[in-house]
């Protein structure tokens, strides 16, 4: 399974000063699946509006670090491609 959600606008960039509904959404989105037993995995990168970076992963004892590992290497090259 795979999915990409671009949570960016192309044409400007966002203001900031306001929490982003898709952002939002998203996330929570995945929570409701992961409740659901869905998502036994995440691998994450945040980005705050001063420059802050954070990263993370949880797969507990599901044994999807590999794909977590695969999955963040797609996404990276799917974010170069965008901005190229």
């Amino acid at each position: 399974m795979s999915n990409l959600v671009n949570l960016s606008e192309r044409r400007a960039l966002r203001d900031t000063s306001e929490p982003c509904a898709a952002t939002i959404a998203e996330i929570e989105s995945l929570l409701a699946r992961a409740k659901r037993g869905e998502v036994v995995g995440v691998a994450y990168v945040s980005a705050t509006p001063n420059g802050g970076i954070g990263t993370g992963f949880e797969f507990g004892k599901s044994r999807t670090g590999f794909a977590l590992l695969a999955g963040a290497h797609m996404l990276a090259r799917r974010m170069e491609d965008e901005h190229r």
